[in-house]
């Protein structure tokens, strides 16, 4: 724009740079007759300027030319006045854009302002006024907890209730001692040189040490000695060094009580320090004597409960698995970790699993008990799938008594084995009472489980007379008597002499009294976790007959004058009567139980083990029947 006022008011631009016109510098410069009196006095001020100039100036031939260069002056002026108002459009439109700019500016930083103070209302003042107000709330709660005789003691605090406004800070201090007497946590506080200086009742219940005992003595009456003893160098070097050790920070220590016991104890010590003013250490206390005494007990119980035989699931009111012992999981199948958090139903054949959250439903609703307390045989299954036979009992453990918080235990048992020994007892019942070999069995009591048929022919005395009583029945008085002490003695000592022997034994007839002869075999096993004896008998009566004909046999055999030598089937000489000695000149003790070799000739001898091994595979008497 610049450029366009100088071109447009240039002497010679303005004349049309008429040769012939000649205007001294003077009349252009300024002052009056310049181009910037347009702007001041208007066009027509300034044009009668430049004519009188001119015409007092110039020389001129007429008046005709200078009426000439007077037309031109005008004509240009028009082109100046044109140029001058479009110069004026530009500086406004300029000016106009530049408050814009600044406007708009101005306008941006006082939103900025007006959100940073939003934001500092909602996210500082906001919740540090929320905090005051709950802070009175609660201070209001628990001063109301209060018991009346305390508030009257201490007209201040139904003052705070009632306008929530305190007039003097030692009022505040009253209530604040009301309160900490009314905290059922003990709190104890001390100088800088150890000297308690309050010491709450809690702390009474705790030390076993009255207030008016404690106030003003030193704080180590309440540590044990190895401690007491270095807790005033521990204050001394705090304040020396300002280094933090115990405060602010939780400990569990040990209290030592006014009768000498120690206790564990949890501590959390705080410092409270006025400007220009000695430190408070203000402690709190908490007796973990219960605490530790409970957690032992968790923790025994967690024990028993992961060592015991018998699986455990606990499930909560969700049906959820909260817990489950080593033997569940060597019942089901599933870990401990697989298991937790998972429904319970997952140990459930599907169609009762899908209606199980039914049945807890109804029972957290009703209260009315169906399962629990009960025993009952359900089907359980695997985490392979496989569906098996359980004994149940659940039982309900209550987790608080002001609300419906519950815990369920489930004592489950694998039932697969019981089946399996039922039936197999099933069997051996069935088959005792058809076999014709004797058979009794008793537990580790004497009572008689099984008594086979064929025991009613030897001891006289019906099966359903017998089974349920005491074997002692069978036995003669002399051996009932003892019959007792035999089973104790062994269930203390463990030692076998009956069992896995065979002995002969007498027994007695129950509808004659008579004696009964008896081979006995007594074997031992154990169904369910309890001792069964189980006797194998033979009836030796006709036996005993065969036996005393056999031994008149012997001893006729013994008295022949005959030499008679017997042997069995390896050669080996079992006997050798008094007239073979005096044959063969051998003593009985060097040739009963030898190979009858002894008494054959060498060359012989070495072939009579081969005479007997043909014999014994061809059955071929070569020998035998024939007389040498």
């Amino acid at each position: 724009m610049s450029g366009t006022m100088n071109r447009l008011t240039d002497p010679s631009q303005l004349f049309g740079g008429a040769a012939d016109l000649t205007i001294p510098q003077c009349a252009v410069a300024g002052g009056e007759y310049g181009a910037a009196a347009l702007l001041e006095k208007g066009t027509d001020i300034a044009m009668s300027n430049w004519v009188e100039a001119a015409r007092s100036m110039l020389v001129v031939d007429s008046q005709a030319v200078l009426q000439q260069h007077q037309n031109k002056l005008r004509d240009a002026t028009d082109v100046v006045v044109i140029a001058l108002e479009a110069s004026t459009a530009e500086y406004h439109k300029d000016a106009r854009s530049s408050t814009t700019f600044w406007y708009i500016l101005f306008i941006l930083g006082l939103i900025f302002i007006v959100l940073v103070v939003v934001l500092e209302l909602f996210a500082v003042f906001r919740p540090v006024i929320t905090e005051l107000v709950n802070q009175e709330k609660g201070t209001k709660l628990m001063l109301k907890m209060i018991p009346e005789e305390v508030r009257v003691k201490v007209p201040v605090i139904q003052e705070f209730l009632d306008s929530g406004q305190m007039r003097d800070t030692d009022l505040m201090e009253l209530v604040n001692d009301a309160v900490n007497e009314m905290s059922n946590i003990p709190i104890i506080a001390i100088d800088h040189m150890g000297t308690i200086i309050r010491f709450t009742w809690k702390g009474e219940a705790v030390f076993g040490w009255q207030q008016s005992e404690v106030v003003g003595a030193n704080i180590k009456m309440l540590m044990p000695p190895e401690y007491a003893v270095h807790h005033s160098q521990w204050l001394e070097n705090y304040l020396r060094t300002g280094v933090k050790k115990i405060i602010g920070t939780v400990r569990r220590i040990e209290g030592y009580r006014k009768n000498g016991t120690r206790f564990p104890l949890e501590i959390a010590v705080r410092e409270h320090r006025p400007p220009g003013e000695d430190p408070t250490y203000i402690a709190t206390i908490q007796d973990l004597t219960k605490s530790l005494e409970l957690e032992m007990a968790m923790k025994l119980n967690e024990a028993i409960r992961q060592t015991s035989n018998v699986p455990l699931i606990s499930v909560d009111t969700l049906a959820i698995i909260t817990g489950l012992n080593k033997a569940a999981e060597t019942c089901f199948g599933f870990t401990e970790d697989e298991a937790l958090g998972q429904n319970v139903n997952i140990l459930m054949p599907e169609e009762v699993a899908k209606h199980h959250d039914g049945y807890i439903a109804s029972y957290i609703k009703s209260g009315i008990k169906k399962v629990i307390d009960t025993d009952r045989f359900v089907e359980g299954q695997r985490k392979n799938g496989q569906i098996f036979p359980l004994a149940l009992s659940i039982k309900e453990i209550k987790l608080s008594d002001f609300g419906s918080s519950s815990l369920f235990l489930g004592y489950a048992r694998d039932r697969t084995q019981d089946l399996i020994e039922s039936y197999q007892h099933l069997v051996h019942s069935r088959v005792s009472e058809l076999s014709p070999i004797p058979i009794v069995s008793i537990d580790q009591t004497g009572e008689v489980l099984v008594y086979s048929k064929i025991c009613e022919k030897i001891f006289g005395a019906p099966v359903e007379s017998v089974v349920g009583s005491n074997v002692k029945m069978l036995m003669p008085p002399d051996v009932a008597s003892k019959h007792d002490g035999y089973l104790e003695a062994y269930l203390v000592s463990g030692k076998r002499t009956f069992i896995d022997q065979t002995r002969h034994v007498v027994a007695r007839r129950v509808d004659t009294n008579a004696p009964v002869h008896l081979s006995v075999e007594v074997r031992e096993v154990m169904l369910q976790n309890a001792r069964v004896y189980i006797a194998f008998m033979n009836d030796l009566s006709d036996y005993r007959e065969s036996k005393l004909v056999h031994a008149t046999n012997v001893q006729m055999l013994e008295d022949s004058p005959i030499p008679i030598i017997k042997i069995d089937e390896d050669g080996i000489v079992d006997l050798y009567n008094d007239a073979a000695v005096a044959s063969f000149q051998y003593p009985k003790s060097a040739v009963v139980g030898r190979n009858v070799k002894i008494l054959i000739p060498p060359e012989v001898a070495i072939k009579h083990d081969g005479y007997i091994a043909k014999y014994k595979k061809t059955r071929v008497k070569t020998v035998i029947g024939t007389t040498f």
